[in-house]
């Protein structure tokens, strides 16, 4: 059953499509559909499983959201979830503290974390990162927020607004939250980075820590570097973050 608002949001290609779309609660249908959006962060490798932290986002069904077409999940449900539901958009927050880290979930999303982290030349940004993932005291949650990159933030903007009392009702009181976001260079900005979210602008704003990892893939000699910043955010500063994106939805 949808537990999110239903809105209309248009997609424009060549034509406008209006898609009536609802936030529901990720369930073993949506496993396909999640990891195909993990996989815009995630790189998969020996060590790093979209499967597993796909498998980590369902088994937390009282965090986080999915969203779909409201007649697609109709469909889901008179065929009995044969066939993987089309996922729209994914949110979830997973708790990536030290506690929490003999989840094999939780493992590979840290090891993506130190991943990225191990391309980057020791700087203060870094330590500071390093110490708040190694510090056992520290409650930090890893924010996901992804979704097909033609589509505006407003088809999620619902979702990401009442993550914190899903938080809440899960027992969970991070203090601090992780994003990632993948960015890229174009000849119309020069040096400057591009985000593929619109939204990375307005959140970083509010981070604690920033910091810019560029990884150099296996190939290469024809393939450019991968761009990921890093945002740590103070949950505390949250609520800012929301009344920022207001402009976007």
């Amino acid at each position: 059953m949808p537990k999110k608002c239903s809105r209309v949001d248009p997609c424009q290609t060549q034509t406008v499509v209006e898609l009536e779309l609802e936030g529901f609660t990720p369930s073993d249908s949506d496993r396909g559909g999640i990891i195909r959006l993990l996989s815009h962060i995630f790189t998969e490798d020996a060590a790093v499983s979209t499967g597993q932290i796909a498998d980590l986002i369902i088994s937390n069904h009282q965090v986080g959201s999915v969203v779909k077409q409201v007649d697609d999940v109709d469909v889901d449900d008179e065929d009995d979830g044969e066939e993987d539901s089309v996922v729209f958009a994914l949110i979830s927050a997973i708790d990536i503290s030290m506690d929490s880290a003999t989840n094999d979930g939780v493992k590979t999303v840290r090891h993506f974390l130190f991943d990225l982290l191990n391309n980057v030349d020791m700087c203060e940004e870094k330590s500071r990162i390093i110490d708040l993932l190694m510090n056992p005291t520290v409650k930090i949650c890893f924010l996901i927020n992804e979704r097909l990159e033609t589509l505006p933030l407003s088809v999620c903007a619902n979702a990401v607004e009442i993550l914190p009392s899903e938080l809440k009702t899960a027992n969970m009181y991070p203090s601090h939250l992780v994003m990632v976001f993948r960015a890229y260079k174009s000849d119309a900005t020069g040096h400057d980075l591009d985000y593929y979210y619109e939204e990375y602008r307005h959140i970083q704003a509010f981070s604690l820590h920033t910091l810019t990892v560029y990884v150099r893939p296996d190939d290469f000699d024809t393939a450019p570097n991968k761009i990921y910043t890093i945002l740590i955010i103070m949950m505390e500063k949250f609520k800012d973050v929301l009344n920022a994106l207001q402009s976007l939805v």
